[in-house]
């Protein structure tokens, strides 16, 4: 997904399950990259998505974070 697709949820933080609901990803999607493209009017978090450097770098300068998603055990 795009900066720009982000900026335009209006959410203040992002995760997949946002992403679902917006429906910018189907729901056999599991990993989502995200690219620098379009701009950010204001901090984002985003939450267990994975930002290409460019992404992040723009993300931090907008005053958002990356968050990694948390970790789960697999149960046997």
């Amino acid at each position: 997904v795009y900066l720009y697709q982000l900026a335009e949820m209006g959410l203040a933080s992002v995760d997949l399950a946002s992403l679902r609901a917006a429906k910018l990803i189907s729901d056999e999607v599991r990993t989502v990259k995200v690219v620098n493209r379009g701009a950010l009017v204001g901090p984002i978090t985003i939450v267990g998505l994975r930002p290409t450097a460019g992404a992040r770098a723009a993300i931090e300068a907008a005053g958002g974070q990356v968050v990694d998603a948390p970790v789960t055990e697999a149960k046997e």
